[in-house]
């Protein structure tokens, strides 16, 4: 939004005194969101792609180099019992048919070399 703003206002060929006022106080607010995020993302490495995303922008066949996106695993259905519960390390056809975690326990599958019970 604001770089939005920043691009509209140096678009423009003749600015008044206002335009150019309001130009350096977006800069200079855009500047220090850039810090803040920069300072947050110093103490959390790991929240880089949600700080900092990333936009396609068309520029002379440039390709902008992304991160992968990771691809969320749908373990539960909607009612929030496992959608496959032999795969559970806790499924047991007669004691626990549902594959569900005990309280407590985070739930887990099993490898994919491991028989069932």
């Amino acid at each position: 939004m604001l770089e939005e703003d920043i691009e509209k206002l140096e678009a423009v060929t003749e600015r008044s005194a206002s335009d150019e006022a309001r130009l350096a106080d977006l800069k200079s607010e855009l500047d220090k969101i850039i810090k803040k995020k920069e300072e947050y993302v110093e103490e959390h490495p790991e929240q880089r792609r949600l700080v900092f995303r990333h936009r396609k922008q068309p520029n002379d066949g440039d390709k902008l180099e992304e991160e992968p996106i990771l691809q969320k695993r749908n373990v539960f259905n909607k009612h929030g019992l496992p959608r496959h519960p032999e795969r559970s390390i806790y499924y047991d056809p007669i004691m626990n048919p549902f594959g569900v975690a005990p309280p407590g326990m985070p739930y887990m599958e099993r490898r994919e070399l491991d028989p069932p019970p």
